[in-house]
């Protein structure tokens, strides 16, 4: 197959396959190695300090202890991994962008204030609508992963929730699996399986459910913004009114009674659905001025 004189060679479907999933598999190498040697080293110093006081060494205590310190320590080895992983996905990245040869025209600064009114209702929205569909009752296994995420130091959740896990994800769902996946199957399913495969990713029923909703609002933003700064942005501030909800208690005048949790539910729907217009229509809109400002300038 020939593509401007230059011979093209055809991807059969595995090699298109693996084009998407391995850079995440990168993530979850990197991820499994931090954990394995902290976990390695943990063992190693309790191993060390129970001999040393006389304790009896056992297998069974040693691993409790060990998984303890790891639960308490999870959001600090997150955030290693992340910072580990982030530049080389961002090379990665980079590459496929300049594969691409296209110049895009950024969205502007000013729409990005929908950015975070889409992303904080989308937040609120989906974690009361699963919060009443009593969906931690059939899968509890989310209450365990609550723990983990909010049960440690805040400034540490910030660092790995807010700040370093919203950059890595975002390269790796939107920046190049949506991107490798619409180059293969076209936007709208790219949309979908990427925001299907960021849901599976979270492993439990719950967060990936979640995951999948916004998955879909941050894909969305991407694609109308045309920079990856926009869903950045987006993923960090629904990750921060997250942490902010459970830590501070703020929105917990929304968890009164049935009719504040009904109420308020349906209200930040709306609010997203009427964002996403928005966005559809402003950023639309910008498109069309340019391309009128362009035509213009070559009358």
């Amino acid at each position: 197959m020939k593509d401007g004189g230059k011979e093209v060679k055809k991807e059969n479907i595995f090699i298109k396959l693996w084009k998407v999933i391995y850079p995440v598999g990168i993530y979850f190498l990197i991820t499994n190695v931090v954990t394995f040697v902290f976990m390695a080293v943990a063992a190693f110093l309790m191993g060390i300090k129970m001999v040393n006081s006389g304790e009896v060494v056992s297998n069974v205590r040693m691993q409790e202890k060990v998984i303890t310190l790891f639960y308490r320590n999870s959001m600090m080895l997150t955030a290693l991994s992340g910072a580990i992983t982030i530049p080389i996905i961002y090379i990665l990245f980079k590459k496929d962008r300049t594969k691409e040869n296209v110049q895009y025209e950024k969205g502007s600064v000013g729409l990005y204030g929908f950015i975070f009114i889409a992303a904080a209702s989308a937040c609120l929205g989906c974690n009361q609508l699963l919060s009443i569909t009593k969906l931690d009752e059939i899968f509890p296994g989310f209450l365990k992963v609550q723990e983990v995420l909010y049960g440690g130091n805040i400034v540490m959740e910030i660092l790995a929730a807010v700040i370093l896990a919203p950059i890595i994800e975002e390269l790796l769902f939107r920046g190049m699996v949506f991107k490798r996946l619409y180059v293969y199957v076209g936007k709208m399913p790219a949309m979908l399986l990427s925001s299907l495969f960021f849901g599976i990713y979270h492993g439990n029923v719950l967060q990936g459910i979640y995951a999948f909703s916004v998955g879909l609002l941050f894909v969305f933003i991407y694609d109308k913004y045309k920079t990856l700064l926009a869903p950045i942005l987006a993923h960090m501030f629904a990750n921060l009114v997250s942490i902010l909800s459970v830590e501070t208690g703020i929105f917990d005048f929304l968890y009164v009674n049935n009719l504040n949790i009904y109420l308020s539910t349906v209200i930040e729907i709306i609010i997203c659905i009427v964002m996403v217009i928005v966005i559809q229509t402003k950023v639309f809109r910008t498109e069309k001025a340019k391309e009128e400002k362009e035509i213009e300038s070559f009358q």
